[in-house]
């Protein structure tokens, strides 16, 4: 996902989780809790500082008024979606959980476009459980 992105002309920070990645002892409750979200708004915070740090690449080249779109899967469509919820981030416009837990109710200062992404053969969370009535 990040290849085909960052090909098309987009900055993409992609983050490394030190207790979710692969290799890790797999610290669930920093999806849960909050702090890999957290972490991907500090990280875009970062990302978007670039932009007016002299001598840097990026440095007047980002369109920082575009607005910022986050994706994740599994783990990374749980941040994806808390973002938008329990510890939102304002700056977001565009959003693509895929395969996500239910992360709570959308934020009221978050006005986002969001496409949510599952498949019905997922094992871990079907479909049928996060069907609406």
């Amino acid at each position: 996902m990040t290849a085909r992105t960052s090909c098309s002309g987009r900055v993409v920070p992609a983050r490394v989780f030190p207790t979710t990645s692969s290799g890790t002892q797999r610290n669930i409750q920093d999806v849960h809790n909050g702090n890999q979200s957290m972490d991907v708004s500090e990280g875009l915070t970062r990302t978007l500082a670039l932009n007016t740090t002299p001598g840097d690449p990026f440095a007047g080249r980002l369109d920082t008024s575009a607005g910022v779109g986050v994706a994740g899967h599994s783990l990374g469509g749980m941040t994806t979606h808390g973002l938008l919820t329990a510890w939102p981030d304002d700056r977001i416009t565009a959003a693509v959980p895929f395969a996500t837990l239910d992360m709570g109710d959308p934020a009221s200062q978050v006005a986002a476009n969001v496409l949510f992404v599952h498949g019905g053969l997922a094992a871990l969370e079907p479909v049928r459980r996060h069907r609406r009535p």
